[in-house]
């Protein structure tokens, strides 16, 4: 139920074993512990939402066990058991800020009463923090959408003259391979420095539009290939391209340009995860699945991202192993492709590799 995990703390093996059952007959996740060592340990190493605990158990009581799993776990819902009407511990409980508790024996409608109250003041503060983040992220959105667009300004000016200078050492007979290679890569990543603000600036203000039209998926492979000269300057760097001949022919309907700039950001992104690795490889597969979609794959031999991680670099202002960075690629990215009504996922293991996939319709 909504991932709710709840630990029980009893000494009675009868008592604890009967509160598990109804537990997993309503269907809610649940670790025993028989006294207050045990469960501060079961703390330490798992995530619970609400812990029930018994006052008076052999070592520390239920009161001493719910202090220590508090500086464990400070957000964590807790209820006192006690068979002691007449006693103190209610006090103690609610000067500890425990959230319930129950007298021994008590009803089962009671007990699931006292459970559901807790699971929905953990629901409503998920709710508030989701409501919170997702209104900090638009605030922050608006905040780069402001400084962006001046940023472009001021950076364009700066970059025009790079730019013509990249463009006529290019163009210069007198200089050779080596040094015109260098100008294209100044000419090509000044470019691309502000094609990434221009995309930042458009995502900030809600303004990335896709115009898809049929288009050959050779000629998208193609294209992304010659912008990768782009991307990857890095000569150690040994990327592998491979095109499936079942793809040949092929259409599908995309907006080819915003299309690159994804698959280039991911490429980009690539080349950043190899730089420290020992095996710098990139991988880029176009292939067909159940004849009805386009698969591209982008897989790198980096050190992989964590699994804490994995599940949220789509959020904006969400990055992993970059020294800088907006946070903003891997959003832009996401929002793109979602606006093909297309697929991207990430597979990672950890030393090894970091393989993004996306999946489009074919015509």
């Amino acid at each position: 139920m909504d991932n709710i995990k709840i630990l029980i703390v009893e000494d009675d093996d009868l008592l604890r074993r009967t509160i598990g059952k109804i537990l997993k007959r309503e269907k809610l996740n649940y670790g025993e512990a028989s006294n207050g060592n045990e469960a501060i340990e079961k703390v330490n190493e798992e995530n619970f939402d609400i812990v029930i605990s018994d006052v008076r158990m052999p070592g520390i009581d239920g009161i001493e066990t719910i202090t220590e799993i508090k500086k464990l776990s400070p957000n964590i819902k807790s209820i006192i058991m006690t068979g002691f009407a007449s006693d103190d511990t209610p006090i103690k409980a609610l000067r500890l800020g425990v959230n319930d508790y129950l007298y021994k024996p008590f009803e089962l409608e009671e007990f699931l009463h006292c459970i559901n109250r807790n699971i929905d003041m953990i629901k409503l503060e998920r709710n508030n923090k989701q409501l919170n983040e997702e209104k900090l992220q638009k605030e922050k959105l608006a905040l780069i959408g402001n400084m962006t667009s001046v940023i472009v300004h001021d950076v364009k000016n700066s970059l025009t003259p790079i730019l013509g200078f990249a463009k006529l050492l290019e163009s210069n007979e007198s200089l050779d391979e080596k040094g015109k290679r260098f100008a294209e890569i100044i000419y090509n990543q000044s470019v691309n420095v502000l094609d990434k603000l221009k995309e930042m600036l458009q995502f900030a203000r809600g303004e990335i539009n896709i115009e898809q039209k049929e288009t050959d998926v050779k000629e998208i492979y193609l294209e992304i290939l010659k912008e990768k000269e782009k991307i990857i300057i890095d000569s150690e760097v040994n990327f592998i391209s491979n095109f499936s001949d079942e793809l040949e022919g092929i259409k599908i309907k995309v907006d080819i340009e915003r299309l690159k700039q994804a698959i280039t950001n991911i490429l980009g992104n690539a080349q950043d995860a190899v730089s420290k690795s020992e095996d710098k490889n990139i991988e880029l597969n176009f292939h067909k699945e159940d004849d009805k979609y386009c698969i591209i794959e982008i897989k790198d031999s980096g050190k992989g991202i964590p699994d804490d991680i994995i599940n949220s670099i789509f959020i904006p202002f969400k990055t992993f192993g970059k020294a800088y960075g907006t946070g903003l690629g891997l959003a832009i990215v996401k929002d793109v492709i979602d606006k093909h009504d297309g697929e991207i996922k990430v597979e990672s293991k950890k030393d090894e590799f970091t393989k993004f996939i996306i999946k489009l319709k074919l015509v």
